[in-house]
């Protein structure tokens, strides 16, 4: 990813009108609103100095609105925060770090800028922190023990003083107000107790020749030089304005889009964290970047409105589809990352650049309207509502791998059909032997597909959404084979005669295989029905058992817990054979049977070319559809009783 990006975005974000102070101050819980706890001193001037006091402990709230006072800004793990705001934690390290390293630091930087007012109050604050200390940090203990645990991970510690005038805060001292300006400008070129910086030479973001260049300028992580090692130029990180120097102008826009993009673009991807990044294809007309980020920073406003109820996720796809009118204009970064909890730093996980808005149209749009498709896939009776796609799905059955799919989906590379079946068995598997294949085939459970840490409802089969998958992966070219589609439409639609003896009629079968071409064609077409087929005469194995054993099925045991080879199809076709002569007929399912017979007997010797999985899969579709196919009449009768 580039810099520049960065950059852009800072420059459209950049608010002239701020003090510049409050250009770099920072919050440190964006879009929250916190507890602060002030070590409040009482501040005096007697005889010509100041008389500094501990007064007492407050607990302020801070938001948006009132976040500036704290002149917070983030600093190093080591040294502590730039200022005395600090988010809370230890508070023994805390109050360590504040004093005496934070207030000598300060105490020191106001020396130096000559800043004779607040050296006095510094000093004061000092001096009565060397009697006061212990007390003043056994209150503070005693205040954050007393937080309910939400607010101790998410609250702050900030010093002010009570004045004849009023309270005043850090943002109120001179010192503090100039401590921000040089961290975010001069500070860029002194770090690690070196100073490293260039002058008339190349900026590597603009490229242009600047007067001065900064060593430490990147606000991102991925650029450190904390060891020797890290660094070229014999190992003097002094020489570091050499591998990566950024003028002062680009440092500015730098920080704050960097700021802007972990504020506002930091998204969850079906429970992947991961920035939203917009950047300009060409050019350097910036309305179609500011209608970017107009969309992204307003999603949650614009999702409580939608007429639909879909994820976030799928909305902002959808929103950003919208936009393909710009499409020579815009591309979108999709950075995928996980957070250090303890450093902050990114480990970046995936990495996915110039994602173009029409890529989005057609992947959450187009590609997603299947209901036409695969209506006749919904396990629901003819007047349910349909049940759409749901990108989630695809994380249900590729959680362990759900972004290296994600980079297929995106970057149209196509994935082996052995990984589709294996991954989408494995969960298959889980779900009927946790379930109880009772449950399962009168579609009597809410299956819960999970894409965060929590569950999310989904009242049907596991069967139908991996199909939903196999159909939406085949529509967008990652899986599947379209080769003699036509042929093996018109081979799987012949007519044939209706039996309703049973109950089972072969035209809806046929009529079914013939309609979902994706799932039945190919080079694997004949093998793929064949074994749908078998799992549909199993399914009638159940219902004859059910019928004559008070619910009980007990041909399950025979299905070596769905995993299945050709070995292994081969028995239970012969058994289910069996057993439908035992508890029906010998005549029963007889048009059934000739079909299954057809189809099986000429791709007997193929099955053991295909994957296990993939066996497996089609075997229990036709087990979880095996009950669509029944005659009119019989449907009319189950109506009537």
């Amino acid at each position: 990813m580039q810099d520049n990006i960065f950059v852009e975005i800072g420059k459209l974000v950049d608010r002239k009108d701020l003090p510049e102070h409050r250009t770099y101050s920072q919050n440190p819980f964006p879009g929250k609103t916190f507890k602060v706890l002030f070590l409040v001193f009482s501040l005096e001037q007697e005889e010509g100095r100041f008389v500094c006091s501990f007064l007492k402990l407050d607990i302020e709230n801070a938001s948006e609105s009132n976040v500036f006072r704290l002149a917070y800004r983030k600093g190093s793990a080591r040294g502590g925060d730039v200022t005395f705001t600090t988010k809370m934690g230890d508070v023994e390290k805390k109050f360590n770090t504040f004093y005496p390293g934070q207030v000598d630091k300060i105490l020191g930087f106001a020396k130096e800028r000559n800043l004779q007012e607040d050296v006095a109050i510094l000093s004061a604050m000092k001096a009565c922190l060397m009697e006061d200390s212990a007390n003043i940090k056994s209150q503070l203990q005693t205040v954050f023990d007393g937080f309910e645990k939400e607010d101790q991970q998410g609250s702050a510690f900030s010093v002010c003083f009570e004045t004849k005038a009023g309270r005043t805060y850090l943002e109120d001292l001179s010192v503090m107000r100039e401590t921000i300006t040089y961290s975010a400008t001069e500070g860029k070129s002194n770090k690690y107790n070196t100073f490293s910086e260039g002058n008339d030479e190349y900026c590597s973001i603009c490229l242009e020749v600047a007067d001065k260049l900064h060593g430490f300028g990147s606000p991102l992580k991925f650029s450190t030089v904390d060891k020797m090692g890290f660094v070229s130029g014999f190992f003097k990180q002094k020489n570091n304005w050499k591998n990566y120097p950024i003028c002062p102008s680009c440092a500015r826009s730098f920080e704050l889009g960097q700021l802007h993009v972990f504020r506002e673009l930091r998204k969850y991807f079906y429970g992947r964290p991961y920035f939203m990044i917009p950047s300009l294809l060409m050019g350097d007309n910036k309305k179609y970047l500011t209608k970017a980020l107009k969309i992204l920073r307003e999603l949650d406003v614009s999702y409580a409105k939608a007429e639909l109820v879909i994820s976030h996720e799928a909305f902002l796809m959808k929103k950003l589809g919208e936009l393909a009118d710009d499409k020579d204009q815009l591309l979108f970064t999709m950075l995928f990352y996980e957070e250090n909890q303890t450093t902050k730093a990114l480990k970046v996980k995936l990495h996915l650049e110039n994602i173009r808005t029409t890529r989005f149209r057609f992947l959450f749009s187009e590609a997603m309207n299947l209901q036409k498709r695969t209506s006749s896939l919904n396990p629901y009776a003819e007047n349910s509502k349909p049940i759409l796609f749901a990108y989630s799905w695809v994380r249900t059955f590729f959680d362990k791998h759900f972004l290296e799919v994600t980079e297929s989906v995106f970057r149209a590379k196509p994935i082996s059909e052995k990984f589709f079946y294996a991954q989408v068995m494995q969960k298959i598997r889980t779900v009927y032997l946790a379930t109880g294949l009772e449950k399962v085939l009168k579609y009597n459970f809410k299956y819960y597909t999970h894409y965060t840490s929590k569950e999310i409802k989904t009242q049907t089969s596991i069967v139908y959404m991996a199909l939903m998958t196999w159909s939406y992966f085949n529509r967008i070219g990652l899986i599947g084979d379209e080769k003699d589609i036509s042929n093996m439409k018109e081979e799987l639609t012949k007519d044939t005669d209706t039996e309703v003896s049973t109950g089972f009629d072969v035209q809806l079968l046929k009529a079914f295989i013939g309609e979902h071409t994706d799932l039945f064609a190919g080079n694997r077409g004949s093998e793929r029905s064949g074994v749908f087929t078998l799992g549909v005469l199993v399914r009638q194995v159940f219902n004859q058992q059910a019928r004559n054993l008070d619910g009980a099925t007990p041909f399950e045991k025979k299905l070596f817990g769905y995993n299945l080879d050709a070995r292994k199809l081969r028995l239970i076709y012969s058994d289910a054979l069996e057993k439908l002569g035992r508890y029906a007929s010998i005549h029963a399912y007889k048009e059934l049977k000739a079909y299954m017979h057809d189809l099986y007997f000429p791709i007997n010797e193929k099955l053991n070319q295909i994957p296990n999985d993939e066996l497996s899969f089609y075997f229990v579709a036709g087990l979880e559809y095996g009950n669509r196919f029944r005659s009119v009449k019989t449907i009319e009768d189950d109506k009537d009783n």
